[in-house]
């Protein structure tokens, strides 16, 4: 049996999580907010360290990560106005004699004058990769002399990013090149009111000089990031301080205001104190972490200055008067623009790349009376929607559909088309296609293709989640192919292997932030905008595939996945290319691909080096016999020397890009005809763009090409994605796995094939009169992000994530909920059920939408509206409650209200 337990501090929050791979620890300040986030690690899940810091009111300024600093800034009403990040200049610049990353070490990496951690100093989340972590009592590091560093002279500027607590005394200095006679050479410092302090000594033979400069007024912001730098040029006589790349004004509290002669020549150098401890005037211990330190030989522009302080917008917002999101702009140039009807419905979504005026797409919608989505227009055309007196979606219509789809539903909501039948318990029996069966918990257990007798099977945990999907060809008891899935103990999916390759993820809150591969070798980070489910980039952290990469074609059996399979070479993890075979034809062997008698034909290896320098590969059409309609096409790539599975993903409906009549020796293509797409720029960001429902649908690069795109029919089959990008995240911003052709969706895993979720809904008919339903069949409508009940619209009256009060409280609601139930598991059922009720309430005022803000007080047994639209009551709060996205267990896949080891009784 495996174990996973819990402990909390004493005023209820979660401090540490240990399961058998590794231990989550949390940090709270004294408002109870989240500030460190901490996971060991283990053979099986990375040791990464998360940070975050808050203003007053509570909203979140800044996340620290392996990878850098994310910045949050606000206007007057608490609404998010910028999300940035520090960049990395191109080019090294001029004269860099030493630079201290801090990078687990204090090693200098350019100059060589490497330095010795002192009295415990460590290391922590920096602005990039790791910083020095100083507890402003004894730690400093050492930098022993050397001709490098003796050869300032007349010139010298330190620049370094530092993130300070206030200092516990009246300085607190972050470099210093002193001696022993308590002589300056050059040494920048801290004060405890926010000001910035350089002293400087010089020499003119035989006269020794010394000046100290302070800033005129406080300019350091206390826990948080900021870039600071230094600077003296004694041949100018000037001396010179910048923060975040703006010069402050500087007064002369000691000695000359105008510097002459030589750089004073000392002996000793430290990072994080003014002097050895032994030494007299020792002291000044700087408190917090400081990152990226650099040591230059001469004085930098104020150019260069910027160029090191430099911080990125990764998202601008701005807003309305009715506090809807008015406009949002991405670093690559494009500006996403929201219009809405007095109703506050979203009427038109517009991605623009402003520099040229040219739309990468635009979507404008038309609603009924009671609020249902008519008609989507955008780059593809008209998509229609009809419903009936239940507002259930009736028929669907879609440019790249050959008809309109028609659903019909009996009266729990359960589809009736296509000859689906149910049982007593709603669960989907059979269809035209397959057949379904389930365990005695409700959860779909195999899904049997009705044509060959393949079948998928399903594997859940103790906690009712999919942990393993396994692949069968009819009367062979061994898998064809296996995916499995972990989980943390606050439910989050930590791991997914797919295709024989391992994908590993750490999370911020709800979010995926970064994702590694087995080797717990970093390969991806995320951004995400304040709402659920709003991914704004990702960044490639590992290169792709090298050149010189040779492939055969790979073969898997037909009708696992939908009635199309196809085969085929991926080309340095960019262009993906593929065979197709059809249903019925016999699997060929590993390099044999077949034509349309069904004859093998063999095929030798292809060697794509050649192909790889220029981007393109021709390969033939092996066999059109059978293909239309809207069969799905999915490429399973094999590499040659190891025969390991690299790849299997949906590529898109086989209409979409060749018909039945398409003669044979017709290139498969990559593309649509729709939406035309490049290769992106090399290991570069993709940004994301989204519809009014939340879904994903195009990414560009940095150039503002569409490097990817996306067409789903309503309930999110996907019936197009041209440009080579794998990344995860499609319909409703949730991640698709193409290995299982399954969403998930948090607590629950959904087909949307069968519009359905494979398990019970936890919370039971808290979530609906159907608990296997998706979306309460009105998927143009509604969303369920957290797999537990419908929401609304991205943007809508009712729940408009980026209002005041939108979305927030809905998803406050749910999550708060889950936290409190957490919360109040020690004290049994009476504390678990009365902390899932307050931490709804909580929950549903202060919002999930917007970072770190804590609820306030509520008065004991307040009635107050929950997502369902029924009243709760709330209890005597013991703390303020950081909303979900700053606290670590708000996600509530963990949370099976059935079986749940936490919380079994509230069934």
């Amino acid at each position: 049996s495996q174990i996973t337990q819990y402990n909390y501090d004493l005023v209820g929050n979660l401090t540490t999580v240990t399961d058998p791979d590794s231990v989550l620890a949390m940090t709270y300040d004294l408002a109870n907010r989240l500030t460190t986030v901490k996971t060991d690690g283990s053979p099986n899940q990375p040791a990464v360290t998360l940070a975050y810091s808050y203003d007053l009111t509570g909203n979140r300024l800044s996340l620290t990560d392996p990878v850098q600093v994310a910045s949050y800034r606000y206007d007057a009403l608490n609404r998010l106005q910028s999300l940035t990040q520090p960049t990395t200049p191109a080019t090294r610049l001029p004269n860099l004699l030493a630079t201290w990353p801090g990078d687990g070490s204090a090693a200098d990496p350019v100059g060589g004058q490497s330095g010795t951690v002192q009295l415990g100093t460590t290391f922590g989340p920096g602005v990039r990769q790791q910083a020095f972590v100083f507890d402003g009592v004894d730690d400093y590091v050492s930098i022993p002399d050397s001709a490098v560093l003796d050869s300032l002279s007349t010139n010298a500027t330190l620049d370094a990013w530092i993130k300070p607590e206030i200092p516990l005394g009246a300085e607190a200095w972050l470099f210093a090149r002193r001696d022993p006679f308590v002589s300056e050479g050059f040494s920048v410092a801290l004060l405890q009111d926010g000001r910035i302090q350089l002293t400087v000594r010089t020499t003119t033979s035989p006269t020794v000089s010394g000046s100290t400069f302070r800033s005129t007024a406080s300019v350091i912001t206390f826990d948080q990031w900021q870039h600071v730098a230094a600077a003296v040029d004694t041949v100018a006589g000037t001396a010179q301080i910048w923060v975040n790349g703006q010069a402050v004004s500087l007064t002369a509290v000691f000695g000359p205001a105008t510097l002459s002669g030589t750089l004073f020549n000392v002996n000793q150098q430290y990072l994080g104190r003014r002097q050895d401890p032994n030494t007299a005037g020792g002291g000044g211990h700087f408190k917090g972490e400081i990152d990226e330190v650099r040591l230059y030989g001469r004085t930098l522009t104020l150019a260069e200055v910027q160029s090191r302080a430099q911080t990125q917008p990764v998202a601008t917002y701005v807003y309305d008067a009715l506090s809807r999101r008015a406009s949002l702009t991405l670093p690559n140039g494009i500006q996403t623009t929201y219009s809405y009807n007095p109703a506050s419905q979203v009427t038109s979504i517009l991605h623009q790349l402003t520099a040229t005026g040219s739309q990468i797409n635009k979507a404008d919608y038309v609603y009924n009376p009671v609020g249902n989505r008519t008609s989507l227009t955008d780059r593809r055309g008209l998509q229609s929607f009809g419903y009936d007196q239940l507002d259930r979606l009736t028929s669907a219509s879609h440019p790249l559909l050959l008809d309109p789809q028609a659903f019909a539903y009996d009266a729990v909501g359960n589809r009736t088309m296509g000859g689906s039948t149910h049982n007593a318990g709603n669960q989907l029996t059979a269809d035209a296609n397959f057949a379904y069966q389930y365990d005695d918990n409700g959860n779909l257990i195999r899904k049997t293709l009705l044509a060959t007798g393949n079948y998928t099977q399903y594997t859940y945990d103790a906690e009712n989640r999919l942990t393993k999907v396994e692949e069968f060809a009819a009367g062979n008891p061994t898998a064809i192919t296996t995916s499995s899935y972990r989980y943390d103990g606050l439910g989050r999916r930590i791991e997914k292997v797919a295709n024989g390759q391992t994908t590993r993820y750490i999370y911020d809150g709800e979010d995926i932030l970064l994702e590694y591969n087995g080797s717990n070798v970093l390969q991806a980070r995320y951004t995400h905008g304040p709402g659920i489910d709003e991914p704004l980039s990702r960044t490639p952290m590992a290169p792709g595939l090298g050149s010189g990469q040779t492939a055969v074609l790979a073969s898997t059996p037909d009708g696992l996945r939908g009635p199309v399979v196809d085969d085929g070479i991926k080309v340095n993890g960019q262009v993906s290319v593929g065979f197709v075979f059809v249903s019925g034809m016999p699997a060929p062997a590993i390099g044999q691909p077949i034509d349309s008698t069904g004859l093998e034909q063999p095929i030798a290896p292809i060697d794509v080096t050649a192909a790889a320098a220029t981007g393109t590969l021709a390969v033939d059409l092996i066999d059109t016999g059978g293909i239309g309609g809207n069969a799905p096409l999915y490429l399973v790539t094999r590499d040659q020397a190891t025969n390991q599975v690299l790849e299997s993903r949906l590529l898109f409906p086989a209409r979409a890009t060749f018909a039945s009549t398409t003669p044979l020796g017709t290139p498969l293509v990559v593309a649509s005809a729709t939406v035309p797409t490049t290769t992106p720029v090399a290991d570069g960001t993709l940004y994301y763009h989204q519809d009014g429902l939340g879904t994903v649908t195009e990414l560009t690069d940095i150039n503002g090409s569409v490097a990817k795109a996306y067409a789903y029919d309503a309930y999110g089959n996907l019936l197009e994605s041209p440009g080579t990008v794998e990344q995860p995240y499609t319909y409703t911003g949730r991640e698709y796995d193409s290995e299982s052709g399954l969403y998930f969706y948090r607590a629950r895993y959904y087909d949307a094939g069968m519009g359905r979720f494979l398990q019970k809904d936890p919370v039971g008919l808290r979530g609906g009169i159907n608990i296997y339903r998706y979306a309460s069949n009105n998927p143009a409508k509604w969303r369920d992000p957290v797999g537990l009940w419908d929401f609304g619209n991205t943007f809508d009256a009712i729940s408009n994530v980026f209002s005041v009060a939108g979305d927030g409280e809905y998803y406050g609601a749910a999550i708060g909920g889950g936290i409190g139930a957490i919360a109040g598991s020690p004290a049994g059922p009476p504390g678990v059920v009365g902390g899932a009720v307050f931490g709804s309430v909580v929950g549903g005022l202060i919002g999930f939408g917007f970072d770190g803000r804590c609820a306030g007080v509520l008065n004991c047994n307040e009635v107050v509206p929950l997502a369902g639209d029924y009243p709760k009551y709330g209890s005597c709060p013991i703390q303020d409650i950081p909303n979900g996205a700053n606290h670590p267990s708000y996600t509530l896949s963990d949370t099976d209200y059935r079986n749940g080891p936490l919380y079994p009784w509230l069934e």
